[in-house]
């Protein structure tokens, strides 16, 4: 089954026009396309998060080999050093199973990452912690509505690179351009952690602002912004307008609007979270092991930037569940909630057990504005308050009521 390519999704791999998409992995996507001649063929293209790992592109091109060597034939053409990674594989039919492509992916992921089962989904899989290190298979998959399918490009582009066997002398030449790719790429959209967790550090471009969070060191889950033009085989577009032009949802619990009627979002079910909610269609998210000991946290972002090409710092930021301590009471929540790195801005009294704060970091062209929410919450409906949900999301000021409407959906998930 294929389903409709999304708003941001490419629609052209070098000679290759891409109609749908056939499978998803939480190391990439597998795309249902066509050659010059009309023939079906899937295009399997890493995610932004795992191409930012030198280790991920190299077991990627080893797989891609490897198939090509087992199968002589059945890899079409492949692109290893682009900024993120794609291979075109035949054989890819009505009715057809992604197998061979998907199985990619699951080469790229890290090994015994993978469930026994085929139903990946975009937003579970392995956990996409920093450097890929000790990840493990998330233990559910979200389902996401596809946006509308646009048409295919008429003119296909130039060809790519035909697949070889490894040899050591590529194998240092991927390794090479894939630390350069480190640097630049975006992870899932690549917003500034450091802008969610303690300001910008020297990988920053231009002047820092000294520091507004007091004794707050940055964390470093991702990258700090997208490049303004990254070596790329992915085309170019105008940078896209804002997904949701209709009226916004009534106000919610914490601050600001909520998801309007049609608005087009996706539902997260991420590992360790003992919740699901909604975020726009748009966004992703990775596992981040910055939390802490005890915790469970996720870095949220709108990757629509790094798939398109769209220059500028995407919105987004972290959600966070750790155990409340017993009793869980007020100096507990306080204890939990002063965790969280932030400037010194007062939190304001939702209800009983919500509070929220908002602030601004930067000036000018550099202007950011962020949003947290500390709630505690019962993990087992009806039962003591057990557990602590921290959000906290920073976008430009344009993006304040998407981040509003994202903390109101975590908390009216989480009563």
């Amino acid at each position: 089954m294929t389903d409709p390519l999304r708003p941001t999704d490419p629609r052209q791999f070098g000679r290759f026009g891409v109609r749908g998409r056939l499978a998803q992995h939480a190391a990439g996507v597998v795309f249902a396309a066509y050659d010059p001649a009309g023939r079906p063929v899937a295009v399997t293209v890493l995610h932004a998060g795992a191409a930012a790992d030198p280790a991920v592109r190299t077991r990627f091109a080893r797989a891609v080999d490897g198939l090509a060597l087992r199968e002589p034939g059945r890899v079409l053409a492949a692109e290893f050093a682009a900024e993120l990674p794609w291979a075109a594989v035949a054989d890819a039919g009505p009715g057809a199973t992604p197998g061979p492509a998907l199985g990619l992916l699951d080469a790229a992921a890290l090994p015994g990452a993978v469930p026994g089962g085929r139903s990946w989904g975009r937003h579970s899989g392995p956990e996409f912690a920093p450097h890929w290190t000790g990840s493990a298979a998330a233990d559910s998959v979200a389902s996401a509505t596809s946006a509308a399918a646009r048409p295919a490009p008429a003119a296909p582009g130039g060809p790519a690179d035909a697949v070889r066997p490894a040899n050591a002398r590529r194998s240092l030449a991927i390794l090479a351009v894939a630390v350069a790719a480190a640097l630049a790429v975006v992870v899932g959209g690549a917003l500034a952690a450091n802008l969610w967790l303690g300001g910008r550090d020297d990988r920053s471009a231009g002047t820092a602002p000294a520091s507004p969070y007091p004794g707050g060191s940055p964390d470093a889950d991702l990258p700090t912004a997208v490049p303004s033009a990254p070596p790329t085989m992915w085309p170019r577009t105008p940078s896209p307008q804002p997904t949701w032009t209709g009226a916004d949802g009534p106000d919610g619990p914490v601050a600001g609007p909520t998801f309007g009627v049609g608005e087009p979002t996706v539902t997260m079910n991420l590992a360790g979270l003992p919740f699901e909610f909604r975020v726009p269609s748009s966004w992703g998210c990775l596992r981040s092991t910055h939390g802490g000991q005890g915790s469970v946290r996720w870095v949220c972002v709108d990757d629509s930037y790094a798939l398109s090409g769209r220059p500028g710092t995407p919105p987004g930021g972290i959600i966070e569940v750790r155990r409340c301590p017993a009793p869980c009471d007020g100096t507990a929540w306080a204890e939990l909630r002063d965790q969280l790195p932030r400037p010194q801005t007062d939190w304001r009294r939702t209800d009983d057990s919500t509070t929220y704060a908002e602030w601004s970091v930067g000036t000018g062209a550099e202007l950011q504005v962020s949003v947290a929410m500390s709630h505690v919450f019962a993990a087992t409906r009806g039962g003591p308050a057990d557990q602590h949900v921290a959000v906290r999301l920073t976008g430009a000021p344009e993006d304040r009521k998407t981040l509003q409407k994202i903390v109101n959906e975590v908390r009216a998930r989480t009563p």
